[in-house]
């Protein structure tokens, strides 16, 4: 995809699988990182069986 390592968000050495927490411990822990208007792409592994992704864009709305 061709995005830098400092741009990916991976919590899985801190905290461990923690399944449907991931993408929410991330978005906390990348809060003061994170700016409106930037795009950014939900990627989620649960035992290597199923993936969830999703692509949202940073609003007014979002509070983190």
């Amino acid at each position: 995809m061709g995005v830098g390592k400092e741009k990916v968000m991976i919590n899985i050495q801190k905290y461990g699988n923690t399944t449907a927490a991931t993408i929410p411990l991330c978005l906390w822990e990348w809060a003061n990182r994170l700016t409106r208007g930037e795009n950014l792409i939900l990627s989620s592994l649960w035992r290597g069986l199923y993936v969830g992704q999703h692509l949202a864009e940073m609003g007014n709305g979002a509070h983190l």
